[in-house]
C-alpha cells in the first residue's frame, strides 16, 4: 500500500524511509515482487499471486527465472500477506482464513 501511494503521489512515508535496503544482490527479486503484487488479484482482501500471474509476468519480459528465485518470491508474497493481516489487527488474515499465528 505505501509503495502505491509512492508511486502515485512521490510522498514517501517514514516506514519506506527507513525500511532496510535489500542487499544489491538481490534488489532486483525484490522489485520483481513489486511489479509482480502489483497486478495483485484482490476479493475481501488481497489474495496470494496466483502461480499463473507469475508465469505470464516472467514470460512477457522473456525471463527465465530459476526455481530459487520464484521460490523467494513466493516467500516474500506470504510474509507480506500475513505482515498484512497482523497490520490489521487480524481482520485481513481472518478473511483469508489464516489465524493469527501463521
Amino acid at each position: 500500500m505505501l509503495l502505491e501511494i509512492h508511486a502515485q503521489t512521490g510522498v514517501l512515508a517514514d516506514e519506506l524511509a527507513s525500511a532496510p535496503v535489500p542487499p544489491e544482490e538481490t534488489a532486483y527479486l525484490w522489485r520483481w515482487f513489486c511489479e509482480i503484487a502489483a497486478g495483485r488479484q484482490c476479493g475481501m482482501a488481497p489474495n496470494p499471486l496466483m502461480h499463473g500471474e507469475i508465469d505470464v509476468w516472467f514470460r512477457q519480459r522473456g525471463i527465465r527465472p530459476a526455481e530459487w528465485e520464484l521460490k523467494a518470491l513466493r516467500e516474500v508474497d506470504g510474509a507480506w500477506l500475513v505482515s498484512l493481516a497482523d497490520d490489521s489487527g487480524g481482520k485481513i488474515g481472518s478473511a483469508m482464513g489464516m489465524g493469527a499465528s501463521d
